[in-house]
């Protein structure tokens, strides 16, 4: 079933700190569409605001609020709520930045995933509002945060619903007067294929706080839609192949 997406306002990518993209996006692939459960609402209280870089703080305007869904009670993932939204809808964020991994095709076996090289703004920004979740343990050494290891600024982005098609929201950012035009990226979809290594990307996404008793802790990076500004040439790795490896594969 595919996602009906409302945005309330386009953001913006000022220069510097760039304010958490919190519209409204109702999701159909992760997490399932269930109702809340009435355990665990917990709202983001100021206070931990204090722990936050100076510059940050400003990031909260609008208050967030972190709760259950029933089918994900027993797994422990919260999910980030507008404090005054009345809907089902999860609050979503957005990141710019060149795709260096993709799988987004059907496989049961296998999540499907996105790995972006964003910015280190990009980091900080989403970890300080990671920070502001109640109960988190995100303030803890221990906290397994969703980077790519060693690699500074590379965002690990997961679908793990539906995995017997391909991952459908995608979408030509590039040929787009509107990228937050929901009609409008349906006029322009991509297949999953055409999400290639080196190109450059919009991702939008929510955020899962998830404890595993008794000594675990973390975040994932849902995914909920792609958006390709700039394609890859299709034949840029080509000159890096070696001519063995270009002999053997007919290239």
């Amino acid at each position: 079933m595919p996602r009906r997406i409302q945005k309330s306002t386009a953001p913006t990518v000022p220069v510097g700190v760039p304010p958490p993209v919190l519209n409204e996006v109702e999701v159909s692939r992760t997490p399932p569409q269930t109702p809340l459960a009435p355990t665990d609402v917990s709202a983001t209280p100021q206070g931990i605001l204090n722990n936050i870089p100076k510059g940050i703080a400003s990031l909260q305007q609008t208050p967030l609020i972190w709760r259950y869904r029933d089918a994900d009670i027993e797994l422990g993932n919260r999910f980030p709520y507008a404090a005054d939204n009345t809907t089902d809808c999860v609050a979503d964020f957005e990141v710019r930045g060149k795709v260096v991994k993709s799988f987004l095709g059907k496989d049961p076996m296998y999540n499907q995933n996105l790995n972006l090289k964003a910015t280190n703004e990009d980091v900080t920004r989403i970890k300080a509002i990671v920070l502001t979740v109640p109960d988190s343990n995100a303030s803890e050494a221990s906290f397994e945060w969703p980077f790519e290891a060693n690699k500074e600024g590379v965002f690990k982005f997961v679908n793990k619903d539906n995995l017997e098609v391909d991952f459908t929201e995608i979408f030509d950012a590039a040929k787009m007067k509107d990228v937050y035009d929901v009609a409008e990226r349906r006029r322009h979809s991509l297949e999953a294929s055409d999400v290639k290594l080196g190109s450059k990307a919009m991702v939008e996404f929510t955020i899962a706080i998830w404890k595993k008793k008794p000594d675990r802790a973390g975040c994932t990076f849902h995914l909920i839609s792609v958006g390709v500004l700039e394609r890859a040439g299709d034949n840029v790795s080509r000159s890096f192949l070696s001519p063995k490896k270009r002999q053997r594969t007919g290239m």
